[in-house]
């Protein structure tokens, strides 16, 4: 299930627009980053900027 889900997210980022040049995506209060797999954070944090999120209210709701 993990695998799809990255390959989702890998999709995904490759279909989204250019880079904005954005900070990161913070982490959610709460969130294991100890325990997550870096390669995993890095990914997602490509995809949520090539979307454009940003703070909260700017996330897009998927």
């Amino acid at each position: 299930m993990l695998r799809k889900t990255l390959h989702f997210i890998a999709l995904c980022g490759m279909l989204a627009a250019a880079p904005s040049g954005a900070t990161p995506n913070p982490p959610a209060p709460g969130f294991d980053q100890a325990g997550s797999d870096p390669q995993a954070i890095a990914l997602a944090d490509q995809v949520m900027e090539r979307l454009g999120a940003g703070t909260a209210g700017t996330r897009p709701a998927i």
